[in-house]
């Protein structure tokens, strides 16, 4: 009866469990996702070599995987999304039951599935099929890259979360495991309007001297054109500081580009899902496939920011090291290092001999036994 439901203490009118939440704080959106790669069958090049004499033994094709699969890999390669093959849904309007017969359809390829439809469809689209078998099984020697994934929505921190366990198949017969969550804030301008208006002066005040650095460095190249012709660029104008001014103005760009993309994106995720509930559309696989590749996209730019976020800094910091140039006792840094310029390129090339020497020497010693000492690169 109602008077024996559980209810939250702090929303009484809300009955307990709520379906789709997770871990109390955060709501599932959708369902759980299976997806993989798959790797390309192709004949196996050192059986090629041995002029077939293994190959007849063998009597099947390779499916190779990439080189850095044979190591412990990296966050980068659990991120990865492309080529994504045999998605799967998991959804919670399905019972426990459904979900069990699914796997086990899954992990058969729907053998016994004659006096019933096979839940794994997937399977049922795979060929060729195995003598006797009414479809493949979703596992198989092509598998690649194995994600089981989720996405969540957090309204404490006003984000969404990708989480994804990931397994990759290494061809030694070694799978490896990783879980890695990617997140966003469904509003990348923050949730108060403090927030918002701190974030907006600073990118006032940011594209104001960007335009002030353009119009500064477009005045002095017409008046070098006016006065010694295009020859002046290279005599005249194009010096260090006048290409550090540039790169600040130029590198700008592809950092707003890529934030407004991403900003765009974000918005086209939180119109998505917003439709997707008016429309009762939460557990309809189309939509959620449509709603993860977004996920994927965005996430994607949101790396890809970060990495322009990284680099835009480093061209702020030769901006200030202009200012100091143009300050005497500030300059003593600069023009100290623009004078032993030369000895640090010659000290560099020599600390980077004897440091590839010791690298080389650990591979050597230590890589048959230690994965991080496997190649140069780890």
């Amino acid at each position: 009866s109602g008077d024996h439901v559980m209810r939250y203490p702090q929303s009484p009118e809300v009955a307990v469990p709520v379906e789709g939440d997770f871990l109390r704080y955060n709501r599932l959106i959708g369902g759980v996702q299976f997806v993989q790669t798959v790797a390309e069958s192709k004949e196996c090049a050192v059986l090629q070599s041995l002029q077939g004499r293994f190959g007849r033994w063998w009597s099947k094709r390779c499916t190779p995987t990439p080189s850095h699969y044979n190591l412990p890999p990296e966050d980068w390669a659990a991120e990865s999304v492309e080529h994504l093959h045999r998605v799967e849904w998991f959804l919670p309007v399905n019972t426990s039951a459904e979900w069990q017969q699914k796997l086990v359809d899954m992990e058969t390829g729907c053998q016994g599935t004659e006096n019933r439809s096979c839940l794994c469809k997937t399977c049922q689209a795979a060929a060729p099929f195995p003598s006797g078998m009414l479809g493949s099984p979703w596992i198989d020697e092509t598998s690649q890259k194995i994600s089981v994934r989720f996405l969540i929505f957090n309204p404490e921190f006003g984000q969404y979360a990708l989480v994804s366990s990931v397994f990759f198949f290494a061809r030694s017969g070694h799978i490896w495991k990783m879980i890695v969550v990617q997140s966003f804030q469904m509003n990348p301008y923050g949730a108060d309007t403090l927030t918002q208006a701190v974030l907006v002066a600073a990118f006032a005040v940011w594209c104001l001297i960007l335009l002030r650095n353009f119009v500064a460095e477009t005045r002095e190249v017409i008046s070098v054109l006016r006065r010694y012709g295009f020859d002046g660029i290279w005599s005249q104008y194009l010096e260090f500081w006048n290409v550090v001014d540039w790169i600040s103005v130029l590198g700008s760009i592809p950092v707003l580009t890529v934030w407004f993309t991403f900003d765009a994106s974000v918005y086209d995720i939180n119109d998505t899902v917003h439709r997707m509930i008016d429309q009762g559309l939460m557990y309809d696989e189309t939509a959620l496939t449509d709603l993860f590749s977004m996920v994927d996209k965005t996430n994607f730019q949101a790396k890809l920011q970060r990495y322009l976020f990284c680099a835009y800094p480093l061209i702020v910091m030769l901006r200030l090291f202009k200012s100091f140039h143009e300050q005497p006792r500030l300059a003593l840094v600069t023009r100290t290092m623009v004078e032993c310029g030369k000895d640090i390129v010659h000290f560099g090339l020599v600390l980077l001999v004897i440091f590839m020497t010791y690298a080389i020497s650990g591979v050597c010693l230590f890589g048959q036994h230690l994965y991080y000492y496997a190649n140069i690169e780890r």
